[in-house]
């Protein structure tokens, strides 16, 4: 297992930061087409009920919740490209001591984000 750098994990989130972005507008963009609208609303009900404080399942919502938003923003080479990125970003968070207060602000960023897709 690769051990990364301060910056080298940086460097991987600020790619990750553009690649999802581009998702969420993308998502914004086509989230009224089929049944995307009723699927997102779902994912979010069942992200946003989650316990911050259990850091696993804080973990795994996050990944529902990111996913979701690539899924619907349709690009088929994008699930990849974050794929990529998510096996160390994932590590290091494991690593990491997530706090209660870094979960909680995590969340009210989701939801300003969920909101903002869903308008």
């Amino acid at each position: 297992v690769q051990r990364l750098s301060p910056q080298e994990m940086a460097d991987l989130f600020e790619i990750r930061e553009v690649l999802e972005g581009h998702a969420a507008r993308r998502a914004a963009e086509r989230i009224g087409e089929g049944d995307r609208r009723r699927r997102f609303s779902a994912m979010w009900e069942r992200v946003r009920r989650g316990d911050p404080g259990d850091r696993a399942a804080f973990i795994a919502s996050n990944q529902l919740f990111h996913a979701t938003i690539v899924e619907i923003a349709g690009n088929t080479r994008l699930p990849d490209m974050l794929d990529r990125l998510q096996i160390p970003i994932l590590m290091f968070q494991w690593r990491t001591l997530l706090t209660r207060q870094e979960t909680a602000l995590s969340q009210a960023e989701h939801e300003t984000i969920a909101k903002a897709i869903l308008e």
